[in-house]
């Protein structure tokens, strides 16, 4: 098990904050081993986490979270999310600002990116 780039991401509430951590991981298998949505939800899963979504990687962003890896999100699309514009990832297509979306230019598989909420 790989665990990288933990986040947290304080989503404000009129309640109460929310915060959200978010980990590229990585299938005992290897990298780009998971081969489905439900593959990626069961890899979260076993570590006590659920998919995140494109906002949650957004967030993220914002506290740091920057890679160029692959992963599923919960909107059953293979994504990654960038600090800057990198040429050597996502075959230059990146926008800033942007979750890329792997699986637009042919993946099909990946890591996961999970989540975990903390109230």
């Amino acid at each position: 098990m790989k665990l990288n780039s933990f986040v947290n991401v304080c989503i404000n509430t009129w309640i109460s904050p929310v915060f959200v951590s978010v980990a590229h991981v990585r299938s005992n298998s290897g990298r780009y081993k998971i081969v489905s949505m439900t593959e990626a939800q069961q890899e979260c899963e076993t570590r006590g986490m659920t998919l995140a979504s494109r906002d949650d990687m957004l967030q993220s962003r914002a506290l740091g979270l920057g890679m160029c890896t692959c992963g599923w999100l919960s909107d059953n699309t293979i994504g990654l999310v960038l600090r800057t514009i990198n040429p050597e990832c996502g075959f230059g297509n990146v926008v800033d600002n942007v979750v890329y979306t792997c699986s637009d230019v042919g993946y099909a598989a990946g890591d996961a990116y999970c989540k975990r909420q903390i109230i």
